[in-house]
């Protein structure tokens, strides 16, 4: 075993499940400013009844809206020739839930703040159900046995597994943990504005987020065919990772300006909000450049011109020789992954609200900006692997990895 796959299997999944999933608890009080104690962090680990409730709520919500929908779009195939079926109604399903939140809102005022002084205990409960759900997967099948078993508890033995009749993926990333992520922007903003007179880098920092997840759901079926789905496994790092670190982390800016008004001009925060909205689009267009590549298998334009790209061949597990489509034009002949720096520069216009307050605003693009960079790395190796002799040509016609003419 290499050092590099001695520490990926057995020094990484011990670390990530004690440091990220001990430090949950920590965050979600340390970001409202509380004092934190033993007593403090114990008292969200279980979760309370209003919590529980949230979620139940949260879980049946959209478990309901993947049932009933009859459009559906296709995966990417697994190794065994297995193809994933998703349910194709993210944008109706994300206008739906928001509206009915607003509803609910508008009936029940208190909701905002509610949720909002119960998020170490919604964590808390998001905790044990993920713990849950991966251990479920762990037991329900036998894929990886002969790897060391803290690692597959960690990345997972199902590629694409499924429960009552819907994708698990599916359920936890997209109908559940990134509509709940746009349901705590809204309530965080509503929480704020309920202690102060509203302000514009509050606003700033929620329109953002808001633009950032309803891209994300307009880009969907897409994103099935990206390596976060067709790589990872259903395990701790996965299902884990989208419950419970999401909801804590990744709104933490709106979550964090509740209780510490901002204190930058309205000036700069319109200034910002127009860089995000230019960051957010263009990360669109680049996602659906490449989609729109692949959909036509090359037959299209990308910026007015015909696609350049290496037809690469590879052999699958079952020995079959196969072809996929290297794009080395538009936005994906300027930088293998363009679009993480773009994801980058989309996630630091609603951290830059918060400066001045101290290095906590920038907490998650710290974050993210190491996970994307482990990811490039990644990534790339599985590429190498795959396409050998396709991959070195690709990367001698696109160079850069994440800035052009930089990196």
């Amino acid at each position: 075993m290499s050092l590099y796959e001695y520490f990926k299997q057995k020094i990484v999944p011990p670390l990530f499940l004690v440091v990220f999933t001990a430090s949950v608890q920590f965050l979600a009080l340390f970001g409202r400013g509380e004092t934190i104690t033993w007593e403090a962090i114990l008292s969200g680990l279980s979760g309370n009844l209003v919590a529980w409730r949230i979620v139940a709520v949260l879980f049946t919500w959209a478990y309901f809206w993947l049932i009933v929908a009859r459009k559906e779009t296709k995966g990417d195939p697994a190794p065994d020739g297995y193809i994933p079926k998703y349910k194709d109604n993210g944008v109706s399903y994300y206008f739906i839930t928001t509206l009915t939140f607003f509803c609910t809102l508008r009936r029940w005022p208190e909701l905002s703040s509610l949720i909002f002084h119960n998020m170490p205990q919604i964590l808390g409960t998001l905790n044990i159900i993920a713990f849950a759900l991966c251990i479920f997967l762990y037991l329900r099948s036998t894929e990886g046995a002969e790897l060391p078993q803290l690692y597959i508890f960690y990345r997972g033995r199902q590629l694409y597994p499924t429960i009552l009749g819907v994708q698990i993926k599916q359920l936890i990333i997209y109908r559940i943990s990134l509509m709940f992520w746009q349901i705590q922007v809204f309530a965080f903003f509503f929480a704020a504005w309920d202690k102060r007179t509203l302000d514009v880098p509050t606003v700033v920092t929620a329109l953002l987020q808001t633009a950032y997840l309803f891209k994300s759901f307009i880009y969907e079926s897409a994103y099935y065919h990206t390596l976060d789905i067709t790589l990872d496994r259903a395990g701790y790092y996965l299902i884990w990772g989208c419950l419970v670190w999401l909801p804590c982390l990744y709104p933490f800016n709106s979550y964090f300006l509740v209780n510490h008004p901002p204190v930058i001009s309205n000036k700069n925060a319109i200034l910002i909000l127009i860089f995000g909205i230019i960051s957010i689009t263009a990360t669109l267009m680049v996602d659906l450049e490449k989609a729109r590549f692949r959909r036509t298998n090359g037959n299209t334009l990308i910026w007015n011109k015909k696609p350049t790209y290496i037809v690469a061949k590879y052999t699958d597990n079952t020995g079959t020789e196969k072809t996929s489509l290297l794009l080395t034009s538009g936005g994906w002949g300027l930088a293998r992954h363009l679009n993480y720096s773009l994801e980058l520069l989309s996630n630091l216009s609603w951290a830059l609200p918060a400066h001045g307050l101290g290095i906590t605003g920038y907490i998650f693009i710290m974050f993210l900006t190491v996970l994307l960079l482990h990811r490039i790395y990644r990534d790339e190796s599985k590429c190498k692997a795959k396409y050998g002799k396709y991959w070195e040509e690709y990367c001698k016609k696109v160079p850069y990895r994440l800035l052009p003419y930089v990196f």
